[in-house]
């Protein structure tokens, strides 16, 4: 699994990650592509001249790409022959058709194709990126995220296939260093998951992630949101139950 993180986040992160995103209080184009040699630079195209990122594409080949939601800087960024990946989340089969068709290279996945995984991999050729620990896009209210794309540590080999890039967010530099940490190189969390997943309800009744049923992530990977979008799944919810019901204990459990 590849990982992005953004240019603001601690050296020690940004060493070892595959992709960096360009941010305002983070360093220079320049100063990223000398000093991060083994990552990709995503750039937001209105943040340089077309000049400036040729010259910089000229000196760096492959290293940097064009992050931006704007239709006709897609257009423009690959005209000038850059590869774009295209920023807010994509949600259905006819954008994701669409994208490709435009000529994009990336994008970030949100519900329902998340839980459709293996037919998305068939549909498109695109690198595929999301975020593990954020479970609602919209921030709409009276929505479940338990029903939300959330993913823990330890079912990031689970989403391998399907998923390229994982972008792990937190409320500030600090914190993505600490998401990143988590999923990238601990590769486990033996706490309350809303400690991790950023839109879980911290509501007192504890969570632990080590008791969280070891085939809920199989079964998420194409379940198609049946709760959300049948009303005939109740599997995440019972599974977040018997968590709770066994606080104090761990080991691997089954939901059936």
């Amino acid at each position: 699994m590849k990982y992005c993180l953004n240019s603001n986040v601690s050296d020690i992160y940004l060493r070892r990650a595959d992709q960096i995103f360009c941010v305002p209080d983070g360093p220079a184009l320049s100063d990223l592509l000398e000093k991060y040699t083994q990552a990709t630079i995503f750039v937001p195209a209105l943040d340089e001249t077309w000049s400036v990122l040729s010259a910089y594409k000229d000196l760096f080949p492959d290293r940097i790409k064009i992050a931006t939601y704007d239709i006709p800087m897609i257009q423009e960024a690959i005209k000038q022959g850059f590869a774009v990946y295209y920023t807010p989340v994509v949600k259905d089969y006819m954008a994701l058709h669409a994208l490709e068709a435009m000529g994009c290279s990336e994008i970030r996945i949100d519900g329902p194709l998340f839980f459709d995984l293996p037919q998305v991999r068939k549909s498109t050729k695109m690198i595929i990126h999301t975020c593990p620990n954020l479970s609602l896009y919209n921030h709409l209210p009276h929505q479940n995220p338990i029903h939300g794309t959330w993913m823990r540590p330890e079912d990031v080999p689970l989403y391998e296939p399907y998923i390229d890039v994982l972008e792990p967010q937190g409320v500030t530099p600090s914190a993505q260093g600490t998401a990143y940490k988590i999923y990238a190189i601990d590769a486990h969390w033996n706490g309350d998951i809303a400690n991790i997943i950023l839109d879980f309800n911290k509501d007192n009744k504890i969570v632990p992630n080590y008791n969280i049923i070891s085939d809920l992530a199989e079964r998420r990977v194409d379940c198609k949101q049946s709760c959300e979008r049948l009303g005939s799944c109740t599997l995440c919810d019972r599974g977040f139950t018997l968590a709770r019901t066994l606080l104090g204990t761990k080991g691997s459990v089954e939901l059936n």
